[in-house]
């Protein structure tokens, strides 16, 4: 008879690769990736944590209008539940961009006229502002990665000053 045993239950197979890959080096390799976690924290972490500019109709001159980097404006309500989602997504979008890009948001109920002048109809609306003039506009909530595409194609205005189609 052959030597080869086989192994009959899940329990048997599980505790045999154990021992054959060393359990106490998985062991080491999680706690060592655990520790790497607690390093760099979660992007969602840091998001969260991310400050916008307050802007109402008083400062959006000086703080949007006037700003040498590109804007993303977000209007807001606080009653309106997608707005949420939109603050969180925008705040990843922007992220990665190390402070090249400025993060503004209004709340369109207590700024009405701010958002009669740049034109807000409904909420949320996202606007990428540079040097001064609007250069895109999305209303409704979106993914992520048309944030960041957003971001991505403000960041390209800010190295070529050109015009370039939105994405």
């Amino acid at each position: 008879m052959s030597s080869v045993r086989i192994l009959r239950s899940a329990s048997e197979i599980f505790e045999r690769s154990v021992k054959l890959s060393g359990g106490s080096r998985r062991f080491a390799k999680f706690k060592r990736m655990k520790n790497l976690n607690s390093v760099w924290p979660d992007r969602k972490y840091q998001a969260a944590n991310m400050p916008f500019i307050q802007v109402d109709i008083d400062n959006f001159k000086t703080e949007v209008l006037a700003a040498k980097k590109p804007v993303v404006l977000d209007a807001y309500a606080e009653w309106c539940a997608p707005c949420g989602t939109t603050e969180k997504n925008v705040k990843r979008a922007v992220l990665g961009t190390r402070g090249k890009v400025l993060l503004a948001r209004f709340n369109v109920d207590h700024s009405p006229n701010l958002a009669a002048m740049i034109g807000v109809k409904g909420v949320p609306t996202v606007i990428v502002y540079y040097l001064g003039s609007e250069m895109i506009r999305d209303v409704g909530t979106d993914t992520v990665t048309k944030y960041i595409n957003m971001v991505n194609w403000a960041l390209s205005l800010d190295n070529t000053h050109d015009v370039i189609p939105p994405p």
